[in-house]
C-alpha cells in the first residue's frame, strides 16, 4: 500500500461497520486492518472520500452511522461521506454462481432514511452525498 500511496491522490474508502463484533460477524473478518489503514492514508494527507454501504438491519443504524463519522474526524483531509444505498443488483451474480444470497429479503432503504443519515453526516461538519440506487 505505501508504494502504491505514491501515486494516489484521492482514495476512495469503504467503511462498512466500526463496530468490530458486528463486522466480523457480517463480513466473517475483523476491520481493525481495514481502520489501520485508514489512518496510514490519514497520515499521508491524502484526500479520502469514506463511503458507507448502507444496507437496512446490517449497517444502516444511526448509532453505526454515527461510529463512522466520529472515526472520520479524526482522520485528516476527509472530502466527503458518499452514503451507499443497498440495492439489489448483486442477487443475479449470486444465483448464477449457485451461492446463497443473505440480502434476499432486504429491501433499498427509503429516500427518507438516507436525506436523515444525510443530515446526520453534515451535523459532523463533514459533506454528504447520497450516491444514486
Amino acid at each position: 500500500m505505501e508504494e502504491i500511496l505514491k501515486y494516489v491522490d484521492l482514495v476512495l474508502y469503504d467503511i462498512k461497520q466500526i463496530d468490530p463484533a458486528k463486522h466480523a460477524q457480517y463480513t466473517g473478518v475483523s476491520n481493525e486492518l481495514i481502520l489501520e489503514n485508514a489512518r496510514r492514508i490519514s497520515k499521508k494527507g491524502i484526500p479520502m472520500v469514506i463511503r458507507i454501504p448502507v444496507i437496512p438491519g446490517y449497517t444502516d443504524g444511526e448509532e453505526s452511522i454515527r461510529g463512522i463519522l466520529e472515526f472520520a474526524c479524526i482522520l485528516k483531509r476527509v472530502a466527503k461521506v458518499d452514503l451507499l444505498p443497498f440495492h439489489r443488483l448483486g442477487e443475479p451474480k449470486y444465483k448464477k454462481l449457485g451461492r446463497n444470497y443473505v440480502f434476499e429479503s432486504t429491501q433499498p432503504p427509503t429516500d427518507e432514511h438516507m436525506q436523515k443519515l444525510k443530515r446526520l453526516v453534515a451535523s459532523f461538519g463533514l459533506q454528504a452525498k447520497v450516491m444514486s440506487k
